[in-house]
């Protein structure tokens, strides 16, 4: 539709009205299931099930492999059974080892993906409920707090002091305090501040939007779909494995090109002169460098696996062996993505909070003395500037959890 195309431009009145959703209810869980059906699931990309033959085929991208299959065939061709079956015998060993390697690496990770669930919260219905993010429509009014991550496109219209991080979008190490004003024609995307967009981060404040995109429909969609279109690029090994096949090509046809021309020239036959540059060239070829190669990265994989290191393809065992500085978000990657307390202390004291999680249950504990806050004036007032400095809510889902 039109107005959402240029949802920044537009009042978000007009935003809502064009995706027929009201503010203040949201969408039906009926029509949601419809939008979800007619736009898909918001994720980027499907992430395609590992494939044995995908993979088995895969491992025949190098410029080496092509040039041991070239001559396996060139030995059949001039009757060396015996050259042919040897090199035929080397490069279903490598192909197989990098198969079962990055075949049992690929359904880890998919294992490890269902158990990684991202959620968001969206009006359904007049009820503020958490989804999975992956189920978020165009039109789903989404709320915003410190601390998440926007799930879609959307034109923001309700808004609390809120600052979103766009670094990974626009570049922008700056965060970008959001507004629900009307912005002018051809505002760049880096200026649009009435919008959120899929993928960034909230930095402090709170906001409500109408989802106008989702999944490859996004701004970091269109970016997802033009790397994608631009390809994979090779692992520094995969060019130097590429560039001493090409290296072996030039060399081979040039000494052998040579020794067929001195032997014609000497008085052997045409035919034998032929045969013989074909035996040289596959005596070229290096049978083992494929083998050695796939062992060697099979090994680093192996002993990554070990210190819990999953890796989907064998080159990338040098990407990360080569790495000296990691960077990663620590909070629902490296932990549960829960924060609670769990200690309070005073001038004088110093409380112990016990209890797992969001599950209201646990003591507070001084020493080896339990407490109760209500009857601690200092404690409980310190509870309670906690609890009116902060917009979190607990609630309980259909299993019993419990869940903010």
């Amino acid at each position: 539709m039109e107005p959402l195309k240029r949802a920044y431009q537009e009042p978000s009145k007009m935003i809502a009205e064009a995706l027929s959703v009201e503010t203040d209810r949201g969408l039906a869980e009926k029509e949601a299931r419809k939008r979800l059906e007619r736009h898909g699931k918001n994720r980027l990309e499907s992430k395609q099930k590992v494939s044995l033959l995908r993979i088995f085929f895969y491992q025949f991208k190098s410029l080496v492999m092509v040039l041991l299959t070239l001559a396996a065939i060139a030995s059949f061709a001039i009757g060396e059974p015996v050259e042919g079956f040897a090199i035929l015998v080397v490069i279903v060993m490598t192909a197989i080892i990098g198969l079962i390697m990055e075949y049992r690496a690929g359904k880890s990770i998919e294992a490890l993906q269902k158990t990684i669930k991202d959620e968001s919260n969206v009006l359904r219905d007049g009820e503020v409920v958490m989804i999975l993010t992956e189920q978020v429509v165009p039109g789903d009014i989404v709320y915003l707090d410190e601390g998440d991550r926007v799930p879609a496109d959307g034109r923001i219209f309700d808004v609390q002091g809120l600052t979103i991080d766009e670094s990974m979008l626009t570049g922008e190490s700056d965060v970008v305090l959001k507004t629900d004003q009307v912005m002018e024609k051809d505002t760049p995307l880096a200026k649009r501040k009435n919008m959120a967009y899929m993928g960034t981060h909230v930095v402090k404040g709170q906001a409500k939007f109408i989802v106008t995109a989702t999944g490859l429909e996004t701004e970091v969609g269109r970016i997802s779909t033009l790397l994608k279109e631009s390809g994979d690029a090779d692992t520094p090994l995969e060019k130097r494995l590429e560039q001493t096949g090409r290296q072996l090509i030039a060399l081979t046809l040039i000494i052998t090109g040579i020794m067929a021309v001195v032997g014609y020239f000497m008085g052997n036959s045409l035919e034998s002169m032929v045969k013989t540059s074909i035996a040289l060239a596959i005596a070229a070829v290096p049978e083992g460098l494929p083998v050695a190669a796939t062992i060697t990265l099979a090994i680093g994989m192996k002993r990554m696996a070990k210190k819990d290191a999953l890796l989907r393809s064998l080159p990338a065992v040098e990407t990360l062996g080569s790495t000296t500085v990691l960077c990663t978000d620590k909070t629902g990657t490296l932990t549960e993505n829960e924060m609670t307390l769990k200690k309070l202390v005073t001038l004088k004291r110093r409380i112990d909070i016990e209890g797992t999680g969001y599950e209201p249950s646990g003591a507070f504990k001084e020493g080896q003395k339990t407490i109760e806050p209500r009857d601690e004036p200092l404690i409980s007032a310190m509870l309670e500037v906690g609890l009116l400095c902060n917009t979190a809510e607990l609630k309980q889902d259909e299993d019993g959890n419990h869940r903010i």
